[in-house]
């Protein structure tokens, strides 16, 4: 962040974005060892709109709360906008548990564990495991 920092000194610089990208970019390192938002180019920008769209979403108030039997009908569209977020925040982890599992079932044990190989090895399906990461953006405040 900080060579980010020196490399746009004199700049505007969004410090939501930065503030965002560093703290997606820490839960991230954690849970896959990989940063997984590069501030260049305005991937912060663009996942930081879909947490912030997931958020919404999530404290929208949906006519199905009210009126549990119309619960199948999504009226206000929020479960199709959900599923599209979802699917967004996927395309980021996916591949990286395909590839973290195969390369587990080829090579062994890695040397620098994390809370992927921890899933991986308690035998968690890949499903589960990216459904367990919509937890990381879901709790990460934007505002």
């Amino acid at each position: 962040m900080a060579r980010f920092l020196n490399r746009r000194q004199g700049e505007e610089v969004r410090i939501r974005d930065v503030a965002f990208a560093y703290t997606f970019n820490g839960l991230a390192s954690a849970y896959v060892s990989r940063e997984l938002i590069q501030l260049e180019g305005g991937g912060s920008e663009r996942m930081s709109g879909v947490v912030r769209e997931m958020m919404e979403l999530y404290a929208a108030p949906n006519i199905s709360d009210l009126y549990p039997s119309l619960g199948g009908l999504d009226i206000l569209g929020l479960r199709k906008r959900t599923e599209e977020c979802v699917a967004k925040l996927r395309e980021l982890w996916d591949p990286l548990i395909s590839e973290r599992r195969e390369a587990k079932e080829s090579s062994g044990c890695r040397a620098d564990r994390d809370f992927l190989d921890a899933m991986l090895d308690s035998g968690f399906a890949n499903e589960a495991i990216s459904y367990t990461f919509l937890v990381i953006p879901r709790n990460i405040s934007t505002n």
